[in-house]
């Protein structure tokens, strides 16, 4: 498999408060040509330093996703953010939002949520995800994600999943379920409809996922060399990739091991 886009979160600048411009710099500094930025409320209310980050990164060639700091339901549509996403991608011919997946949202709120970014210009990108404590509602939220892009392709509809792996692997899950068996499961239903997927990638120790545990891509417990293998073997390239670490020196090293597996 051709090594696909892989680029770094904002989360790496969690040691001065997330602050793009240290994430740009770091981007910059090490030839990542890819970042995914949290549109938390400071940033939304400062239009100049929007319209800056827009045009330094396009003049650096780095393509930029956005976070949406509100899950899928209508927050999300609100103008503010839509305003925020189009401002800030504005040279993008792609406008993709990341936002996370709400279980309580049925399919059509979900479809029409679709339609209202999708004519607005945006793609949203769906992250797996689960309400805090819920790990024992996996199941059915996991078969509502699971059905849902497929369906949308039947709607004419652009939603493109972010499956966020080491979701499925925190300690409560893999106390109850295979958690590899899932993420193929997951992986293989996006390959038979081909739909690419973004990936979301941490690493860490201990399965508790504290941030004490994280590490490099590579270097922990997630069977990443079975699952990147599975892809290859199921014809899946990546849309694109996110380190979600907040240690430059892990994102680097992660870099070095994605490079070489």
């Amino acid at each position: 498999m051709n090594q696909h886009l892989t680029g770094v979160a904002s989360s790496v600048s969690a040691h001065c408060n997330y602050e793009p411009f240290d994430t740009i710099g770091f981007a910059i500094e090490h030839g990542i040509r890819a970042i995914q930025l949290y549109l938390d409320q400071d940033l939304m209310s400062s239009p100049s330093k929007i319209d800056e980050i827009a045009q330094v990164t396009m003049n650096e060639g780095i393509t930029v996703i956005c976070h949406s700091p509100e899950a899928f339901n209508t927050k999300t549509v609100a103008d503010q953010i839509i305003r925020g996403v189009n401002r800030l991608l504005c040279y993008q011919k792609e406008r993709r939002l990341v936002v996370h997946f709400d279980q309580d949202v049925s399919f059509q709120a979900m479809f029409e949520l679709s339609s209202t970014l999708n004519k607005k210009g945006i793609t949203p990108l769906l992250e797996n995800s689960y309400k805090p404590d819920q790990e024992t509602l996996l199941l059915d939220c996991f078969t509502k994600f699971n059905a849902l892009f497929s369906m949308a392709q039947n709607q004419n509809l652009t939603i493109v999943p972010v499956i966020d792996i080491p979701r499925l692997f925190v300690a409560e899950i893999i106390e109850r379920y295979d958690s590899l068996l899932l993420t193929k499961i997951l992986l293989n239903t996006l390959a038979n409809h081909g739909i690419q997927p973004v990936l979301h990638l941490i690493d860490f120790t201990d399965y508790n996922q504290k941030r004490d545990s994280w590490c490099a891509v590579g270097k922990g417990v997630m069977p990443y060399t079975e699952i990147f293998s599975f892809l290859e073997t199921i014809g899946i390239q990546p849309l694109l990739s996110i380190l979600e670490l907040e240690k430059k020196e892990h994102v680097i090293e992660s870099f070095e091991w994605l490079a070489n597996r």
